[in-house]
């Protein structure tokens, strides 16, 4: 029974590895794109830029934040 469990906590410990592999992979691709957007957008007005900044960091911090419940 002892080993049976160790096996299966093993592999759950793998698959939220995974899991949590897969939703950085997808936040970098969400980031690229927001920030390309953001440039275009902020490009006639010139300030917006450095606050766009901002919002993504604080929404990888909310996500890291979900990660770690997990």
């Amino acid at each position: 029974m002892m080993v049976i469990m160790m096996i299966m906590k093993q592999q759950k410990e793998k698959q939220q590895q995974q899991q949590q592999q897969q939703q950085q992979q997808q936040q970098q691709q969400q980031q690229q794109q927001q920030h390309l957007y953001m440039i275009s957008i902020t490009k006639e007005s010139g300030y917006g830029l450095h606050h766009t900044q901002q919002q993504q960091q604080q929404q990888q911090q909310q996500q890291q934040q979900q990660q770690q419940q997990q």
